[in-house]
């Protein structure tokens, strides 16, 4: 698995070293930075179509990551052509979530945990 990919042409770097699949994100999510550090003006959904459509021949799985934000989401995704969604911001905001709570000028938050 290889990723973030964003691009076609930053795919064929990857395919080109033997990936069993691409991770696509676009810096949506809460810890992600890649929007921001590639400096590109473009959604999820347009990355990830762009690129499964690219490497469907392949046979190459597509994981789109980041903004995900509901299950409509999830549905949505297999018509862009996506194999699979993360799901790291619906379950990180369940209860069950393995981080403590805390409050913060009257808003409820909880702790997040790098690498």
């Amino acid at each position: 698995l290889a990723g973030n990919v964003i691009t076609r042409e930053r795919a064929v770097n990857f395919i080109a070293a033997s990936v069993d699949g691409l991770l696509v994100c676009m810096g949506n999510g809460s810890m992600c930075i890649t929007q921001e550090v590639w400096v590109v003006d473009r959604q999820q959904a347009t990355a990830a179509c762009a690129v499964a459509e690219f490497v469907r021949k392949l046979g190459i799985p597509v994981i789109a990551d980041g903004g995900i934000g509901n299950v409509e989401h999830i549905v949505k995704a297999p018509a862009l052509g996506v194999s699979i969604t993360t799901m790291g911001r619906l379950l990180a905001s369940t209860a069950k979530a393995p981080v403590s709570i805390f409050t913060m000028t009257g808003s409820v938050l909880k702790h997040e945990r790098y690498g």
